[in-house]
Parts: C-alpha cells; structure tokens; sequence
C-alpha cells in the first residue's frame, strides 16, 4: 500500500505532525528538486491527489515548506532558490506554530540566519489552512513592513504565494498594510510601531520584527499585553539599557517561550569551528558535536568568560566590522551585555581576571571605636573585609593589635541608606595604594546606617596610617556621613573647590567628591588606568559591577542592575564598590605618593587626646623602623 494508500485509508497521522516531511522530503538540494518535480507531476492531473497533498500541508508545516516553499538571495546563481530547512530551523518553525495564539515568544539571534522566516511562515501557515484567524505584522520602520524592499514583511508573504503552484495557493485580497484569505476570512495586517501599538484590537499573534530596535518598543510591549497571548519578538540584541531594554526584557521573562538561533548552528558558517585560549592559542572545536548552548549563560544573556565560539567565517565578518566589540556582540554573539557599549571590553576583563585578581591575603570583620576612631581587625574566614596587603604587629594604648605596614593610601566610599531590604544598595569602602596603584581593600555592607558608616570609614583611614578618604557628596545620605565626619575632625579628606555665582565670585570648597554623572566620568579614568596597567584591581566584586555597567544611545552611563528595578538580592542592583573604587583612584590621581613629600598632618595641640594618639602612632613606626622595642 503506498504512502497515499495509506493516507486515504486513516492510518496516517490527522492532527499537526512532521511524520510527511521526515518520511518523504529529501534535504539534498537535487533530490529535493526531483521530488519536488514529482509532486508536481503526481497532482497535474489528479484532483484526488492534489486534495491529498493539501491536506498533508495543512498537517505538516515542514512538509509544506520544504516541498513547496521558495526563497529570494541574491547572492546566488540563481537568486531564485528552493526554501530547503537547516536542523536549527525546524524545532523553531515547529515550536512557534505550536505556540501561536498560545504564549509570547522571543527569538533572540545572530544576523543572517532566517529568523524572520521562521517567524513569519507558522504564521502564514495558521494564515492559509485555519479560519477566522488575525495576525500583525510590525517592525521597527514602516517600510519594513510593507515597503518596497524585498525584506519588508508584506513583501515575503507575496513572495511566497507568488511562487506556490495553483492548486495550493491562497485566494488572497491584498492591499496595502493588509492581506485577507477570502477562502476562510484569516487576515494579516500591519502596523507601524507607534506607542499605542494594537491598542483595543485583538489578534491571534503579533510580530515585532527587530524588536530591540524599536524606539518605544516598552510602550509597544506594554499596549499589546492584552491584544494577543502570542506576541514574537524577533530580534538581534541591543544591549540591556535604552532603545534595547524592553528585548532584553522580555528574553528574561520566565513565562516566554525562547528561542535562540546562532550563527555556529548554521552548516555554512561552523567550519573551522575553534576557542581562544588564555596564552592566545586555539582550542579546536567538533564541527560535528560542538553545541554553543554549553557554553552560554543563559541568566546574563551572554557567553561565559573564555568560552565564545569562533570559526573561519566568524573571523571574516569580525574583519568586516573593523573587530568592533559591540558590532560583533550584536550581531554575531547573541550578547546582550557585549552589544552595549561597556566601560570595558571583553578583551581587557579577561585579561584583568587573568593577570590582576587576587584572593585576599586578610580576610575578617573590623570594630571601630566611636569614642577615639581606633580599629580592630579580626581575622574570619570568607569576612566582608578583605585586605590585599601584609600585616604587622603594633602596640597602641597597651593592645597587641595588627596593622598594615605603612604607606600612602587612599580610599573611595559610597554611601547608602543602611536599609537592610532586598533593594537596597551596598554602602562601599574600597582602597588603594597611592604609591603603586594597587588595590589594598574593601568593605561592603548594606545594613550600616550613614553616621555609623562614617566612623568606620574614618577608623579604616587612620588604620592605614592616615589615608587619604574621598567620600561622594551627592544626596541626603551621603550628608549625613559627612556631618558625622566633621564631627570626628579627620583631616585628610578630599574637598571639592567652586566659585560662587555672582559678586565677587568668591572660591569655596567642600567636603567629598561631587559625583555630577553618575560615576561617568571617574570610572572612565580608573578604566583607562587599568587598560594601561597604572591601576592594579585586585577585587572581583569591583570588575563584575564595571561589567555591569552600559552606555545608553544618548550617552548616558547607567549601571543595568540599578536601572532594572527588579531586585536580584541584596546588594546586587547597584555599582556601589566600582564608584567606590573609582573615588578611590581619583584620590590615588590627586594626590599621588612620593618618597620626598609625606603627607603633611596638623600638629596637634601639646597634651591633648590627639596629641596623645599621634605620639603613639610615631612609637608604632618606630618599633616596625626597629629604632624602638615595644615588646
């Protein structure tokens, strides 16, 4: 009995199914074209058969496609070529028309690799074989939906009809901005991407084409909740800030359906397939096996430090966009931290996380003495504080305590509301050695209040023999800190000099570092310096927020996390420890160290409280110098 036998009799799969195209379709290019020719040849004259071969298509969409279909790329001779599925396409095509009408789908991707295809033929499928059925079509210009070009939406649908036989082809009423199957009344329309986008309408599915390109596109998202079940955002990314924010979005979102596509998965543009290697050699790939989903996270939308795939193909179109990180990130990588622009490229954080990230050589927790700001540090396993310099023992005031060795320094501190919600920001003290660059501390909590904070930070300075402090004074709370430290009278803080407007334009300074761009401006020269090695970043907590930072289309500095407003977890939604450590390092700029210019303190009055602590702190130097025994 043949396949048609068989079919007719019910003994064949009814309902959606690939049992025609896995049984009976070829993938080689000239045995499908003979089977296409017999297909052909078979329904000329059969009226039976051609109401068979109809009824296959309505069941099996890859069936229809692969046997029927037909696509435009003018890079080839001919231009006109047969619509035959890569292995990657077909779980897509099948999942999306499984899902139409049902759920949202995201389909984030490489460039080049048939997405909107993909996107658009379930649609026409339901389209040409379902009644009553409504669909909308937009993308991010106009004219890219139904325009001139050939890649406008409307213009692929055309196409295809154009280029089905006669028997198989929708009796469609096509207008512009409007397609309607007058055989079941099933309708495509389409829309430009305006804010109010579907507002009051009702669709089966909708597609927003190049969705992270849409200017409005959080609008968009917003209008079209309740016009459809199914919306398909297609789109290659655009980082997870700005115009690109509302894509990012919604791939995050765990009630929707994703779908990636990347380039590696594509037969023509894996071969060659290898990994870089820290010392800069390569890492050979299986062509056959190689699956690049091992080696992405999917929680950062992005690949895993060191494991990005490349190929021969991959390398000619690196070439092509002048290696520009962003381009490739965007186009290639499916990254959506890589496709923003960063503060630091992925060359140079994974060169930072080889050569200049270090465990601690202290770990504890420090108490701080409100009364006269002295320090102790107590060592604990996996503690907050964390020192990257030795320390030594000191005596002061009868205690055996330790100390670092004595040095310049300076140190950075953000200041948060103290808050202990999940929400809320880490206030941060970060250090560095002014003479070398390199990073020497840091202490983050979210639960101190400002006042409190304050008498820490001015403890952990005087600790490390009078650092130099530079607080932000931006905002209410970081007043309150620097109320608490006037009150403490430490004097070696940064201070902020401006003239007053009008009159005699008199200069003023004040205390702490104004920070006019959130952080644009100090995190830029810190990068730099750690580019060219001046900066030695020690801490991984400061290089994953400066990750995390991105640069808006308009320019704009904007940390992803604080931007969200979604929290993560305590601590997690703000760049606290890298403006910290960019203050710091602005302090490091400043006033950098020499060995002929000590800091010049104020020489306390005879007898008093702080001429007491300075006299010990000369006999803590002199017992490390050796010139004194205090043991």
């Amino acid at each position: 009995m043949s396949i048609w036998e068989t079919n007719r009799a019910g003994q064949l799969p009814v309902d959606s199914t690939d049992y025609f195209y896995r049984t009976l379709v070829p993938k080689d290019p000239k045995s499908n074209m003979e089977f296409r020719k017999t297909i052909l040849q078979l329904c000329k004259d059969d009226a039976e058969c051609r109401a068979d071969i109809w009824k296959i298509c309505r069941r099996d969409l890859l069936f229809y496609i692969n046997t029927f279909g037909w696509t435009f790329n003018p890079r080839s001779k001919p231009p006109l070529i047969p619509m035959i599925t890569y292995d990657y396409q077909d779980p897509a095509l099948q999942l999306i028309r499984e899902n139409l009408g049902v759920r949202d789908i995201t389909v984030p991707k490489s460039r080049d690799m048939g997405a909107s295809w993909c996107c658009i033929l379930p649609m026409e499928h339901a389209f040409h074989f379902e009644d009553m059925l409504q669909f909308l079509l937009t993308s991010e210009k106009a004219e890219l939906v139904d325009g001139k070009s050939h890649k406008a939406l409307f213009n692929k649908l055309k196409f295809w009809w154009k280029h089905l036989p006669g028997f198989l082809r929708p009796d469609v009423d096509s207008t512009k901005m409007s397609a309607i199957n007058k055989d079941n009344d099933s309708a495509f329309d389409g829309e430009a991407t305006v804010s109010h986008l579907g507002t009051g309408d009702r669709r089966t599915a909708i597609l927003l084409d190049e969705a992270s390109k849409m200017a409005n596109a959080r609008a968009i998202r917003t209008a079209t909740r309740d016009v459809s079940d199914c919306r398909i955002f297609n789109s290659t990314p655009l980082g997870r800030e700005g115009v690109g924010k509302a894509f990012y979005e919604q791939t995050k979102n765990v009630h929707t359906l994703r779908i990636f596509m990347h380039w590696s998965e594509h037969p023509d543009k894996r071969h060659g397939l290898y990994r870089e290697t820290e010392d800069g050699g390569r890492e050979k790939l299986d062509e056959e096996t190689y699956d690049w989903k091992e080696d992405y996270d999917f929680d950062a939308l992005t690949f895993k430090a060191g494991r990005k795939p490349r190929s021969t193909w991959y390398d000619l179109q690196c070439e092509r966009e002048n290696n520009d990180p962003v381009s490739i990130a965007q186009e290639l990588d499916i990254d959506f931290v890589g496709s923003a622009e960063r503060l630091l490229s992925a060359e140079t954080i994974a060169h930072v996380k080889r050569e200049l990230i270090r465990d601690p050589m202290h770990t504890g927790i420090i108490m701080a003495d409100p009364m006269d700001y002295s320090l102790t540090f107590v060592e604990r396993r996996n503690g907050p504080v964390k020192l990257w310099v030795p320390l030594a023992k000191s005596n002061r005031l009868g205690a055996v305590t330790e100390r670092p060795l004595e040095g310049h320094f300076a140190f950075g501190v953000d200041t948060s509301s103290g808050r202990a919600t999940k929400e809320s920001s880490e206030s941060a003290i970060i250090g560095f050695n002014r003479a070398n660059g390199e990073q020497v501390f840091e202490y983050c909590a979210h639960d101190i209040p400002p006042e409190q904070w304050a008498i820490i930070a001015v403890a952990v300075c005087k600790w490390f023999h009078d650092g130099f402090m530079v607080p932000e004074n931006n905002g209410a709370v970081n007043l309150q800190f620097l109320d608490e430290l006037v009150r403490a009278k430490y004097w070696n803080v940064y201070r902020t000099r401006y003239k007053m407007t009008g009159g005699l334009r008199e200069e003023k300074e004040r205390l702490g570092y104004r920070n006019n761009d959130a952080g644009h401006t100090i995190l830029g020269r810190m990068c730099a310096d750690i580019l060219s090695g001046k900066c030695k970043l020690r801490s991984g907590k400061v290089l994953q927020q400066l990750m995390e930072y991105e640069i808006r289309g308009t320019g704009k500095l904007v940390h992803a996390g604080s931007a969200a407003g979604n929290a993560a977890g305590q601590g997690k939604l703000h760049g606290d420890a890298a403006i910290a450590a960019a203050l710091s390092h602005e302090g490091v700029l400043q006033r950098p160290a020499t060995e002929d210019a000590p800091e010049k303190k104020p020489v306390a009055e005879p007898g008093s409280m702080a001429w007491r602590m300075q006299q010990l702190d000369e006999m803590d130097r002199a017992a490390r110098e050796g010139s004194l025994c205090v043991w």
